[in-house]
């Protein structure tokens, strides 16, 4: 996602992707790679895990710094727009007509996305539409708001 709300436009090869395109050429590809298993599909499953501009990671991972270095700045994983916008209903709005869901009753669900409970921040953003489970670590304040909204 682009800073002002936009969906990025993604390059691969000569083709350009955006928004729903790019997850549908995102997913075709990886279920090559599964069945596939050659170089490039290893390579692009690679990138799915750990690249800035992939839709399943979305940041770029610092698990050498956070392993080996003590200094905590080198630590920071820059994040694409998206998880800075994504509190902002019309952001989830635009998501999930992008999908042809609706945005009334549409959620979008996340996953591995960082909650500060400790400084507290909600799993529940955007007046309900935006909803994360963090490695399955879920507290008892989030899965009230949870019931809440699929009760």
């Amino acid at each position: 996602m682009n800073e002002d709300g936009t969906f990025k436009e993604i390059t691969f090869g000569k083709r350009k992707f955006r928004g729903r395109k790019y997850f549908d050429y995102v997913d075709q590809r990886a279920r090559h790679a599964y069945l596939n298993k050659k170089q490039n599909d290893v390579d692009f499953m690679y990138f799915l895990w750990c690249g800035l501009l992939s839709p399943i990671a979305g940041r770029e991972f610092h698990t050498f710094e956070r392993s080996f270095l003590k200094d905590e700045t080198t630590w920071k994983e820059p994040s694409d727009f998206y998880f800075d916008l994504i509190d902002d209903e019309k952001i989830c709005d635009a998501v999930l007509k992008e999908f042809d869901l609706d945005t009334e009753t549409g959620h979008i669900i996340n996953g591995h996305v960082h909650v500060l409970f400790n400084k507290g921040e909600s799993p529940v953003k955007a007046n309900g539409q935006w909803l994360d489970f963090f490695e399955g670590k879920v507290s008892f304040t989030a899965n009230i708001f949870f019931e809440e909204w699929f009760l």
